[in-house]
């Protein structure tokens, strides 16, 4: 309930906005599905369930998990952004089972995304979400991002379900991986990019140098980058590479843990 009331204060000031009274009572919503599946069947096996958000409907094992990215993405609002144009182009770089495309086309209807995630079972889910929600416009790559084209280990998978920390970097649990194929991002930025969304758990350190060394930052309008501790490039060096191509740091935010969410836009 606390949870609850910390998210109305927040939606207080534009609460009775048509999109934002939806969104709080999608979050209750959320919340009481959450409490009665852990009263009641909190001892059954984790299992693919369906809820509906916003209008969307949307497939998830973890309630959890859901809640953290939707709270993440639609009440602190992380990948906010404004546009000029009928159709922007977004690049979301960790996509996991879509809560952020959801989020990008509720704002942006008529946007054009390219999403990118690498763990089998959260892009089941992705594609089966974008596919049941009929969204058009949308582009799926089943890959890892980094420094080079080939393939990779990710750590952290979980067999018959969603995983959130999906990783090129083990954190000690060598035994728990799979074989996937790898990206350079740059091959991808072939026009200009309205807005680049990424949160690929420590990965961020390979991929922002590929692309300033491929020249393609520049083609970049705004970014939104999770930062993690496991990258393995410190974050005043990360943040120095993108303002060395002329983007300016406009906000800094913590969510619990150690992850930031950095925002650049360009100067």
């Amino acid at each position: 309930m606390l949870q609850i009331f910390k998210v109305l204060i927040l939606l207080l000031p534009n609460l009775f906005s048509e999109k934002n009274f939806l969104i709080f009572l999608t979050h209750v919503k959320l919340f009481f599905a959450s409490f009665i599946h852990h009263q009641f069947k909190k001892n059954e096996p984790e299992k693919e369930k369906q809820i509906n958000i916003i209008g969307y409907k949307i497939s998830f094992y973890n309630y959890p998990i859901l809640i953290n990215q939707f709270e993440e993405i639609f009440i602190y609002k992380s990948y906010h952004f404004e546009s000029n144009k009928d159709s922007p182009i977004i690049f979301d770089c960790g996509s996991n089972i879509g809560i952020s495309i959801l989020y990008f086309k509720n704002f942006h209807p008529a946007s054009r995304i390219i999403a990118f995630e690498p763990d089998p079972e959260n892009f089941r889910l992705l594609k089966k979400n974008i596919e049941q929600n009929n969204f058009s416009e949308v582009i799926l790559h089943n890959c890892a991002l980094g420094k080079e084209d080939g393939s990779c280990q990710l750590f952290n998978t979980k067999a018959g379900q969603s995983s959130l920390n999906s990783s090129i970097y083990s954190n000690g649990s060598e035994g728990n991986f799979i074989e996937v194929s790898m990206k350079k991002l740059s091959t991808f930025i072939t026009e200009e990019i309205d807005f680049l969304k990424m949160d690929v758990e420590g990965a961020e350190g390979e991929i922002i140098p590929e692309i300033s060394e491929a020249g393609k930052l520049s083609s970049i309008s705004e970014l939104v980058i999770e930062y993690h501790l496991k990258s393995n490039l410190p974050e005043d060096k990360l943040i120095l590479i993108i303002q060395n191509s002329e983007f300016a740091l406009i906000s800094k935010k913590q969510f619990g843990g150690t992850e930031k969410v950095l925002k650049f836009k360009r100067k």
